[in-house]
Order: structure tokens, then sequence, then C-alpha cells
């Protein structure tokens, strides 16, 4: 669990069950973390990070 909450909330990977971070799935957790982005933050963002 993330030592800090704030307002809109943190993102918190406990990688134990996948059996550490040598297994996890870095593509998903990058598509995840990605989707994450474009939900909160502002559209000006969104539109620089599609332009990359």
């Amino acid at each position: 669990m993330p030592g800090y909450l704030g307002p809109s909330g943190w993102l918190g990977l406990d990688f134990r069950p996948a059996g550490g971070v040598d297994h996890v799935d870095w593509g998903e957790v990058a598509e995840l973390v990605d989707a994450s982005y474009r939900v909160t933050a502002p559209a000006r963002l969104v539109a620089e990070l599609d332009a990359r």
C-alpha cells in the first residue's frame, strides 16, 4: 500500500503474486499506467503524448 494516498489516489503495485519483478509483464504495466494517465491528465498533455 502506498505510504500516501492523495485526493486523486495513488497507484500501488504488488509484484509478489507474479513471483517478483523478474516475472512481471512490464508491457501490461505500461499499458495500465498509460491508460490511467490518459483518464486523469489534462487534454493538452494527452495531446502532447499522442504527438510523440
